[in-house]
């Protein structure tokens, strides 16, 4: 029985070395091979609005592609409910308040994510990656607070929400000539939005809902 005992604890000792000899094999990564990473951040979508979590109507492959082919994370939750507290938190890793970003900034303001926060971009800078951001930015709309000076190499999007601004008053025709039109007969109307709703919630100011002068 003690030999039995002694054969076996010598097998297991061996297999254990096996094991740690292959773990340890694997060489090491290459400094200069770094993944890529995209990150989708989305404004109101719910749980169930797209294909790969049961929605019974909506169609979303390419979405539900990524997802298949990816990781599924079924309990993460926004920083914040709405849109600029959302994004300060995803850029900064910061519960929202503690950077000092109102839930929403509006279309005139001329603050921003505050130039002592760092941002996840700015980071990555620091590891040699290249970075971009496509679609809406919200965090400042003045040239100092917006993503070319907050760590991103490239961007292409509006600066606040669709139904902001000029975001709300949107170019797009199928006719040329009415585009320009439109254009020069919106005047301080493009500054207008729904505000009243935000400030009774208390996600902006008061003085935000102000066209300007």
């Amino acid at each position: 029985m003690n030999a039995y005992r002694r054969v076996t604890r010598i097998f297991l000792s061996i297999a254990a070395l096996v094991c740690t000899t292959t773990a340890n094999s694997k060489p090491p990564r290459d400094p200069l091979d770094k993944p890529n990473f995209v990150v989708l951040f989305m404004d109101d979508l719910g749980y169930g609005d797209v294909g790969f979590t049961g929605h019974p109507t909506t169609s979303t492959p390419n979405i539900d592609q990524l997802a298949w082919n990816g990781k599924i994370l079924t309990s993460w939750y926004s920083g914040c409910a709405v849109c600029s507290g959302s994004r300060a938190a995803l850029m900064t890793g910061r519960q929202y308040p503690r950077t000092g970003v109102p839930g929403v900034f509006g279309p005139v303001g001329d603050v921003g994510l505050p130039l002592n926060e760092t941002t996840v971009a700015e980071q990555m800078k620091l590891a040699n990656y290249s970075t971009a951001a496509v679609g809406k930015w919200h965090l400042g709309n003045r040239r100092v607070y917006l993503p070319g000076n907050r760590g991103f190499d490239y961007y292409l999007g509006i600066p606040y929400s669709d139904d902001m601004g000029r975001g709300y008053h949107s170019t797009c025709s199928d006719q040329k000539d009415s585009a320009s039109d439109e254009t020069s007969t919106i005047g301080n109307d493009q500054y207008k939005w729904n505000c009243d709703q935000y400030a009774e919630s208390g996600y902006v100011k008061s003085e935000e809902c102000e066209t300007p002068g």
